[in-house]
């Protein structure tokens, strides 16, 4: 949030943090409250590439799989080097969406099937969704592969019931 060196540039669209301490600072000096709505681990541009699974689909209907599942390099790994470790030393990588039996799931703007390598270690295990968007429960496949669906442009938690 502006304090540290992100990809060449401290400040975010919102300033740096201190700046932005400050607004709200004001905003309370108005007489009024700040309500903060935030993503958590929404993440975009990785410090580095990893190797992770992924299947074609069809361009006009990406409920259709058009592949076996293969191997790409994508960059979804997070070091965060210009924090240098200040406030924690985790690491993210792709399983972080999964990880502890949590699956996000964002729709791009259309309703359907989104597919998702969830790993063997959740094989046959059953998942809800904790948005309520969706009354059936879901089980992943024995190779750890799962169909999530979600409706239009929304957003979907699933938690391993």
């Amino acid at each position: 949030m502006g304090e540290f060196d992100q990809k060449g540039t401290v400040p975010t669209k919102y300033g740096t943090r201190k700046e932005y301490g400050d607004a709200i600072e004001a905003v309370h000096g108005a007489g009024m409250r700040v309500m903060v709505d935030i993503v958590m681990n929404h993440k975009a541009g990785g410090d580095e590439a990893e190797k992770i699974k992924v299947v074609r689909v069809d361009e006009e209907d990406r409920n259709k799989v058009l592949s076996e599942p293969f191997e790409i390099e994508a960059f979804t790994k997070f070091t965060f080097p210009g924090r240098q470790k200040k406030y924690s030393e985790f690491i993210w990588n792709y399983l972080c969406l999964i990880h502890g039996g949590c699956a996000v799931v964002i729709s791009n703007g259309d309703s359907g099937v989104k597919r998702m390598e969830m790993g063997k270690r959740y094989a046959r295990k059953k998942f809800i969704d904790m948005m309520k968007k969706n009354p059936a429960a879901i089980e992943i496949n024995q190779e750890g592969w799962v169909e999530f669906f979600i409706p239009a442009g929304s957003v979907s938690v699933w938690v391993e019931k």
